[in-house]
């Protein structure tokens, strides 16, 4: 179930395919907990069309990566203490000898059970 949604630039080309970082950050989650299953993590990334820091002044602007988590409820505090951080400090790693300036925020979200619906078409 759980989501990994990776918000970035669509002109900042990383130093490693965007692919293989998706599957570095759903091993990085999976590896937290066994709740979290490989096979049912989704993991994708958007590119935003502007992004700015502030009004976009030189020297405050700078790239800006954010990744969501989404995960159903009832994993014990202890545990979603553990993923944001987790996640930012790999994407750390998987950025590592980036020139530029860049901001990685992680937002965990537990998605309401009841308003949450999923189906598989075709399969």
């Amino acid at each position: 179930m759980p989501h990994i949604i990776l918000t970035a630039p669509p002109q900042f080309v990383p130093p490693t395919p965007w692919k293989d970082i998706l599957i570095s950050l759903t091993h990085t989650l999976t590896n937290l907990n066994p709740t979290f299953q490989l096979g049912d993590c989704k993991a994708r990334v958007v590119q935003s069309t502007d992004a700015v820091v502030g009004a976009g002044e030189p020297g405050l602007d700078h790239i800006v990566i954010a990744l969501e988590v989404k995960i159903m409820p009832g994993r014990p505090e202890g545990l979603l203490r553990q993923v944001a951080p987790a996640l930012r400090d790999q994407m750390t790693v998987l950025m590592a000898g980036v020139a530029e300036k860049i901001e990685i925020t992680v937002d965990l979200q537990e998605l309401g059970g009841p308003r949450y619906a999923k189906g598989i078409l075709n399969g």
